[in-house]
Formats: C-alpha cells, structure tokens, sequence
C-alpha cells in the first residue's frame, strides 16, 4: 500500500509536468536544454524516478499538501514489519491500513479531484472504509481517555495522541487509569499488553509533534529545536523558547513560569 501511495504521488507529478519535458517533475535526473526557440528548457532524463524525499520538496514547492508525519508513519511501520516485528497481529495492521486510507482519500478527493471508488472499485473501497472505521472507533477510545488528563502541555497531548507500540506496531495505547498528576501516568497497549510509564513515552511523544517544524527547521539550514533537559536528561527542552513539558513542576528549572 505504501508503494501504492508513492505511485498516486508520482502520478499526480507527471500529470503537472510540462509537455514534452519527458515527465520531468517525476524524474530523479533533470538536465536544462536549449529548445528550437533558444530558450532553456528542463527536461527529465533516464527512467529513475524520484524517492519520497524529493516527491516530498517538489510538493512543497508546488503548494501541494500532505500529511507527511502519517507517511513517515506508514514507511516506518512498513520497515517495522519487514526487519523487526516477528509477529504482525491484526490490529496493527489494521493502523497501518487506517493512515494509507486516509492518506490515499485526502489525496484522491482533494489533490487528483477523482472519486475513490472509481478509481480502486466499489468492493476494494469499502472493505478499506470498513477497516477504517473499525479501527477510528478504538482510536477515539484511547485519544478520549488521554485527554481526561492535564497534560501541561498541548504538544505533549498531541504526541500522546499519535504515540505507537514500539513492540507490536498498533496505536491503540492507553492510560492505565485516571491520574490526577500527569507525571505519574502510565500506560497500556490494548493489543500486547506492553505497559509503558510517563518517562518511557514523553520523548517520542514530542519527536512526534514537532517531527514536520524539525524538518523545515534543518532543510532552512537551522539547528535542532529539541535539546537534553539539564534536569530528567530527556531530548524535550525547546531550545530558544525554554519550555519544558516533559518535567513541569518537577524541576525548578522546569517550573511553567519560565519565560518563551
């Protein structure tokens, strides 16, 4: 499915590329040539085509949007399975089919402007309509009872949100309970029972949030935004805003009080 989503994308490229510039803006090679009126023209050479990484800058260049952290999701779960996993259950498969049909809907409907059924067929769409919605109705089971508690911070609820079982794959991950004070949560994946504490998930959680600013960030030629805490050594202090979310009112450095 991954494969099939870049294909979609690679489509949507050629079909934007100029005539007679041999699909240009799909080609991983792309040499300038003096055309019969003695202008400069870019045209595509070879038959290697571009990687998600350049499909990724062209789409940005030509304003084109898509949820890239659930495509980075969707190839990271896709090597998971390849190298690590040495059970695939079908739960966690059925997230990975969750991001694909959202991803693939999105694109189709508003990028390409076709409808979905005609272009994957009536049976092929809703058995993926089906698996998505069995899926979203477990997925707002866990986001509803990580949202009954005060995080301190809306991009560590984000990352919450989105966080993943590093053991089995799924995204069905829930507090254990309710907890007065964020700090000493902990969690619970519904598909292995894998149990996870506060300070296993709040560095993911963050990498997560801000997994597209950080690449923004590196690609204008900046630093890292995210730092080691001085005072729990995990990578969530905001260089230059000097927020803390993983240990607020813990730590006096740490204290919400401190100045962006």
């Amino acid at each position: 499915m991954y494969s099939g989503i870049l294909l979609l994308f690679k489509h949507k490229l050629a079909e934007m590329s100029p005539p007679v510039s041999d699909e240009v803006l799909i080609k991983q090679t792309v040499l300038p040539e003096v055309d019969e009126d003695g202008a400069i023209a870019w045209t595509g050479k070879g038959k290697k085509t571009v990687d998600v990484q350049k499909i990724r800058e062209r789409f940005e260049s030509l304003d084109i949007e898509v949820d890239w952290n659930r495509i980075e999701a969707i190839q990271k779960y896709r090597n998971n399975i390849e190298h690590y996993y040495s059970e695939v259950t079908t739960e966690a498969v059925k997230k990975l089919i969750s991001d694909c049909f959202i991803v693939i809907s999105r694109f189709v409907c508003v990028t390409l402007e076709a409808d979905p059924k005609s272009l994957f067929g009536d049976e092929e769409w809703t058995v993926l309509v089906s698996l998505n919605e069995a899926y979203q109705r477990e997925k707002e089971e866990c986001v509803n009872a990580i949202r009954k508690i005060d995080w301190k911070s809306d991009a560590l609820q984000t990352g919450l949100e989105e966080m993943i079982c590093a053991s089995c794959g799924s995204g069905l991950i829930i507090p254990n309970d309710e907890y007065p004070n964020c700090f000493d949560a902990s969690f619970i994946c519904r598909i292995c029972d894998q149990e996870l504490d506060y300070s296993d998930v709040v560095e993911g959680a963050i990498e997560q949030y801000e997994a597209n600013r950080s690449y923004r960030h590196y690609k204008d030629g900046g630093g890292p935004i995210l730092g080691t805490c001085p005072c729990c050594w995990s990578e969530t202090l905001y260089l230059g805003r000097r927020i803390l979310p993983s240990m607020w009112g813990k730590w006096p450095l740490c204290l919400p009080t401190m100045w962006e």
